[in-house]
């Protein structure tokens, strides 16, 4: 495996991750809007409508629902398949390196003021890193 595919190999929790929060936004969403369906549904007559808008404020969020709970399940995956990898690192700073920026989501400069490294040495050792992965 090259460079770039090892970088693509390890980014994929990253981007599942990042799709579990658009989800989980979107849930947010539903959950917000069933709650103000249920609001707007009294006892007072002359409401306008069908009559299915709260019906159908709980079908979207159990499908909502539904949708956060499969990316999930692909982050835990990917998250041990990547985690295992890592682990058979040498070099446990590499390891950290990795886990930090790939699982942990940190960003380059939180991993350099926690290891009080420089982030271009930080940018140096992920390479080297990466490239004594054995995918």
């Amino acid at each position: 495996m090259t460079y770039e595919e090892k970088k693509a190999w390890l980014g994929r929790y990253r981007e599942a991750e990042k799709k579990y929060r658009l989800l989980s936004d979107r849930l947010a969403e539903a959950q917000t809007a069933t709650r103000r369906t249920t609001q707007n549904v009294s006892a007072t007559p002359g409401g306008s409508g069908d009559g299915q808008s709260l019906a159908r404020a709980v079908e979207r969020e159990e499908e909502a629902e539904r949708r956060v709970y499969a990316q999930l399940a692909v982050c835990d995956a990917l998250f041990e398949e990547i985690d295992e990898v890592l682990e058979r690192l040498e070099d446990y700073r590499d390891y950290c390196i990795l886990r930090d920026y790939y699982l942990n989501i940190q960003t380059w400069e939180q991993i350099a003021a926690k290891m009080d490294i420089s982030v271009r040495w930080i940018h140096s050792l992920r390479a080297q890193a990466i490239e004594q992965l054995k995918i």
